[in-house]
């Protein structure tokens, strides 16, 4: 039975939100039944089951924005479990933590852009004074 992603309901869609779940974890589901209402970048539109089952597992909650292709929920057969999340070795996290630095400090600033108050500005050649290159 399938793992559920998102699905690109537009052209120009690379994400959406997941507006509203019109079955719970355990309900069991119909190809063609609407299974969640999402939001892409032009519209909200309803999303059909692609196969018979039971909703197993709902990985996106209400609310949440999700890339394309992303694991949204699990749709299984009889006794049929959803595979378990993938987590990121302790290790990993660790890191990541250690690369970023402590709130504030310039190494988390300079990773995230600036901060409140801080502006970056950009000159564009149209607001050069005549004459300077």
């Amino acid at each position: 039975m399938p793992e559920i992603q998102m699905p690109k309901l537009s052209d120009t869609m690379t994400e959406g939100t997941l507006v509203a779940w019109k079955k719970k974890k355990g309900d069991k589901v119909s190809a063609g039944e609407v299974l969640a209402e999402i939001e892409t970048d032009k519209a909200t539109m309803e999303w059909e089951s692609p196969e018979d089952g039971t909703l197993t597992e709902i990985y996106v909650e209400e609310g949440g924005k999700v890339n394309v292709g992303d694991k949204i929920a699990f749709i299984g057969g009889e006794d049929e479990e959803a595979p378990k999340k993938e987590e990121k070795p302790k290790e990993e996290k660790k890191a990541a933590e250690q690369k970023k630095g402590p709130p504030g400090s310039e190494a988390n600033r300079t990773a995230h852009g600036p901060q409140r108050g801080q502006v970056q500005a950009k000159r564009s050649s149209a607001s050069r004074p005549a004459g300077s290159a």
